[in-house]
């Protein structure tokens, strides 16, 4: 059990009209809107540089969910956060995983913890003396590495306001030891993490737990050889698992372990993510509208523009390099090695309106065994003469496009982030149609 369930979470969060405190720049309250006249509709050029990042980024949400990874630490860091390792080892081992809070009402009480105090705090002495020496941060750090409840619980009183206590963590225990309680009362036995902090005095969990008739007492923590090669084979040992919940839209098919996200993107571009979290990889769409007929361009010009912009921007060592064609369209696959020694996959698909990055992304050589399983099943719309009357998710316009279309910014979430735009190619006689609102 822990605090929250992250794969029930990011759905809750995608869902949530809050969001944006999660997501990062991306809304629409976030865009510049100085010159808003002249720049409203204003498309942006796909110049090299701009693609160069499109190549060697991952989707914003991948390290912040799977991994949680400093670049800067990362030869001295684990290969996952906490939070993860418990919910790989219970995912790996068949074991059921339990949230122990609800984001709806933790969502809230964030938000009310961040209310200002009637009153300001004043810092204690005893902790002014303390900050002289070491800063607030590293107190904290060698608190908790000292396992030294009472003196995270000192600080945590200390350095935060009456609200960020109350409602981050008194009213947040107390849901956390009633669901404890009844998860228990189904007769299941209970792994939990959850946050040192929440721990110590009355208002604490231990405490809590006690008053429900419960014994908790502290363990040593011991550090053997046995647990070692524990943790050595439980990072090596991977779960097979089936690729059958498809995802589909106006221009792509594919299938995943999990589900597939559309997330809030840039306004070129669409971007889709789908996390597996059991062997921490993960899977993602960029669709980046090139805007060709604006740019005198094409498809073929982009193809040899990728092809250029690969050997540098592709993390580590390229392992192969192959032309394919997916569905009618050309297109390159990659694999590639990472300094770390992860491999990761893409597959570059050029269309008339788009250029679509297909990656998959993991641990060690997860995806070298695993790719083919994902990048077989992505199927590519094909171009056809009809055409269709379609409306915007908001229903306030109807227009008449060749079949061949897609629309940004049309899902209940990317909505609140971008304006919607709609692109089509009628391939019978080669023209474009492009509207924006």
């Amino acid at each position: 059990a822990l605090e929250s369930n992250p794969i029930m979470w990011l759905d809750e969060i995608l869902g949530s009209e809050y969001a944006n405190n999660y997501l990062g720049n991306y809304a629409i309250d976030n865009q510049p809107y100085k010159g808003f006249y002249q720049d409203a509709f204003k498309l942006k050029k796909i110049d090299n540089q701009a693609l160069a990042y499109e190549i060697s980024s991952d989707h914003y949400l991948a390290n912040w969910l799977l991994y949680r990874e400093n670049k800067a630490n990362s030869d001295f860091e684990e290969e996952t956060f906490l939070d993860m390792f418990i919910y790989q080892a219970a995912s790996k081992n068949n074991k059921p995983i339990y949230s122990l809070e609800y984001f709806e009402k933790t969502d809230k009480l964030t938000r009310l913890a961040y209310l200002p105090d009637m009153e300001d705090k004043e810092m204690p002495d005893w902790l002014k003396k303390m900050t002289k020496e070491k800063s607030e941060y590293d107190l904290i750090s060698d608190a908790y590495r000292a396992q030294d409840l009472d003196m995270i619980d000192s600080l945590q009183s200390a350095l935060s306001t009456y609200n960020n206590i109350k409602y981050m963590l008194y009213e947040r225990n107390i849901i956390m030891a009633l669901n404890i309680d009844s998860i228990i009362k189904t007769n299941t036995s209970l792994f939990i993490g959850i946050g040192a902090a929440h721990l110590p005095k009355d208002k604490g969990v231990i405490n809590l737990l006690r008053q429900k008739g419960y014994t908790v007492k502290a363990l040593p923590v011991t550090i053997s050889k046995k647990s070692k090669d524990e943790i050595e084979n439980f990072h090596k040992k991977k779960k097979q698992l089936p690729y059958l919940n498809e995802f589909e839209t106006e221009f792509f098919s594919l299938k995943v372990p999990g589900k597939m996200y559309e997330t809030p993107s840039l306004n070129h571009q669409r971007l889709f993510f789908s996390p597996e979290l059991t062997n921490g990889s993960f899977f993602m769409v960029n669709q980046i509208s090139t805007y060709t007929y604006f740019n005198q361009t094409n498809s073929a010009n982009y193809e040899v523009k990728i092809d250029s912009l690969l050997f540098e921007n592709i993390p580590g060592k390229i392992i192969s390099k192959t032309p394919i064609t997916k569905d009618g369209f050309k297109g390159i696959d990659v694999l590639n090695k990472t300094k770390s020694g992860n491999y990761q996959r893409y597959q570059f698909v050029f269309t008339p309106l788009n250029i679509f990055i297909f990656k998959m992304g993991g641990k060690d050589n997860f995806v070298e065994i695993e790719g083919n399983q994902f990048f077989n099943t992505i199927k590519m719309k094909p171009i056809t003469k009809d055409w269709k009357k379609i409306q915007p998710l908001k229903t306030d316009f109807e227009v008449e496009v060749p079949n061949y279309y897609n629309i940004k910014n049309n899902t209940k979430i990317a909505s609140l982030y971008g304006h919607t735009e709609i692109e089509a190619y009628d391939d019978d006689d080669k023209n474009y149609y492009f509207l924006k609102k």
